[in-house]
């Protein structure tokens, strides 16, 4: 196609009569449709903006084609002034697809929102279908958003990829999304990464929400939920509307009980679930404007609740758990070769060497795990592990997926047949609401026949703490207390015992008001006449008998 069109091959000065197979490696390896990059993850029509290009190359390939073949017609605005407005779904949502047609041409879209947060994610065409020879994508994405004077909030446009995406705290008012073509790396150097925004052209999706400005809607529960008795819960949904909310909670379509008669329409309710709560999946919430009555949503699908128990993952790989993996790790029957030859118990493991291929570096990593009502918490797994010198065994345990606690890590590691492992993770775990485990086989690269690592029978637990809040009521967001006036700290409680009260500024802790005082429920302070003033002040009240989770602001 591109030789009728009147397109020359894409070369180098090293290889004029060849083909140019591109540069880089990863999500923004580049390679031009008129040379070899068959294997690159971006192909683009080219203007021989790359290192070393031959002089046939240098050719403009989009003056070429559109003379030919006409650009499409801009399917939409490409400035503020001539922006294409978005209307959200009734629950936020935003759904767009669009197409960037001509170099450096931008789309951009107006929308109106309630004080929130707004998120975005805008993605690249790259098809995943086997054999379709598409995988490489064309346009890169820079996603930026303004508010309704052009000012810049906040942009996104990762060095290393080509999908973009925001998410923005901001006041209730009317914004704009900018979806821009943009290039990446440096082309021209002699150790050549990226592209330029020359061929960034093609399609592009985004998904989002944006904070409804005169409706609720329900973000949590919204159906499939498991909540255990005795713990707190959040009950979420969107509205700009203001004003004040009740809350309901109905089991099998009648109503159960009142969870809330009236509280601030601000997208958060803390639920206590009450210990004599009955068991059950077929709960719904259900949350009406106090003001506005007609305005209301309610769970779409039923969510559960379940009895306390200590028991947070129990995984004995006979279903797949679900877990994520990197490299070779995979989900099944053992294959037996060098490695595992059956499993230690029921019907399925997770290995690296299911179906006999060489190894090379995975991971296994747990989904989050919710540790946030129980303590003491350990894990058990047992792991079959046959690997050479240069490969490394490392078992860790994480709260937040990014910062990770060794719990072994052993090169050559080779016990060849199901071994037990268990360790307290309590430090890491304990009222954490995100825990992760990674199992991680590391090594030099080389890959060798045989051996592996596999796991079985993971378990983690933890004693059960039932959930007993501390909820502070005032000040809770929007008063005005002057110094050297005396003001009433106020919170609900019915743990009894003392608790710490803590003045925090722009998050951090400024001044301890009470190091201990009786959890009753108030507190008389007077600010110094020498606190400085300012706008980002909270309180903060702690049991102190109850630390685990028991912390409010």
């Amino acid at each position: 196609m591109g030789h009728n069109m009147g397109l020359s091959h894409d070369t180098t000065t090293s290889d004029t009569i060849g083909y140019y197979g591109g540069h880089g490696t990863g999500d923004t390896s580049w390679g031009p449709i008129m040379g070899t990059g068959f294997n690159r993850d971006v192909t683009q029509w080219s203007k021989g903006d790359y290192y070393n290009s031959y002089n046939e190359s240098t050719d403009d390939d989009l003056a070429i084609i559109s003379a030919r073949v006409p650009y499409l017609a801009d399917d939409y605005g490409d400035d503020i002034a001539t922006a294409t407005p978005w209307f959200s779904e009734t629950d936020g949502s935003i759904t767009q697809a669009g197409l960037i047609e001509t170099t450096d041409d931008p789309d951009v879209f107006e929308f109106a929102t309630g004080a929130g947060t707004v998120v975005f994610n805008a993605n690249t065409f790259k098809s995943d279908a086997a054999n379709s020879h598409t995988n490489g994508g064309n346009l890169d994405i820079n996603l930026e958003l303004r508010d309704s004077s052009g000012t810049l909030i906040a942009l996104d446009n990762p060095a290393l990829g080509m999908n973009a995406s925001i998410s923005q705290s901001v006041a209730a008012g009317n914004y704009f999304l900018f979806v821009i073509p943009s290039g990446a790396g440096s082309p021209l150097a002699s150790s050549p990464t990226g592209y330029t925004s020359y061929g960034s052209l093609g399609q592009y999706s985004i998904t989002g929400t944006i904070v409804p400005t005169d409706q609720i809607a329900l973000t949590s529960p919204n159906g499939g939920e498991e909540w255990m008795r005795s713990t707190s819960q959040p009950v979420t949904w969107l509205s700009g509307m203001g004003g004040h909310v009740k809350i309901e909670l109905f089991k099998g379509g009648s109503l159960d009980s009142s969870l809330a008669a009236n509280t601030p329409n601000d997208g958060l309710f803390n639920w206590v679930i009450p210990s004599d709560q009955a068991e059950g999946t077929d709960y719904k919430i259900k949350i009406t404007s106090i003001d506005q009555p007609s305005k209301l949503d309610k769970s779409s699908l039923n969510f559960s609740v379940l009895l306390e128990s200590n028991d947070i993952l129990i995984a004995n790989m006979d279903a797949d758990p679900g877990f994520s993996t990197t490299g070779l790790f995979e989900f099944g029957i053992p294959s037996g070769d060098n490695d595992a030859a059956n499993t230690n118990t029921g019907t399925n493991i997770y290995d690296t060497d299911l179906d006999s291929t060489c190894f090379t570096a995975s991971t296994l990593t747990t989904y989050a795990l919710d540790c946030s009502n129980h303590s003491n918490v350990s894990l058990e797994f047992w792991a079959h592990t046959y690997l050479y010198p240069d490969y490394t065994a490392v078992f860790e345990v994480s709260n937040d997926n990014i910062n990770w606690t060794p719990l072994l890590s052993q090169a050559g590691m080779s016990t060849r047949s199901w071994t037990k492992y268990s360790y307290n993770i309590s430090s890491v775990a304990d009222g954490q609401p995100t825990v992760y485990v990674r199992w991680s086989m590391l090594g030099s690269g080389t890959q060798r026949p045989g051996g592996g690592l596999a796991i079985d029978d993971a378990q983690v637990v933890g004693d059960f703490v039932p959930a007993d809040d501390v909820s502070l009521t005032s000040p809770n967001g929007g008063e005005n207390w002057i110094p050297n006036i005396q003001n009433q700290i106020t919170w609900n409680s019915s743990m009894g015992g003392n608790v710490k009260i803590e003045l925090l500024e722009g998050g951090s802790v400024n001044a301890v008001i009470a190091l201990s005082t009786p959890n009753d429920g108030s507190y008389l302070w007077t600010a110094p006449t020498a606190q400085m003033l300012g706008g980002d002040y909270k309180v903060r009240i702690q049991s102190i008998e109850n630390t685990f989770p028991y912390r409010r602001e």
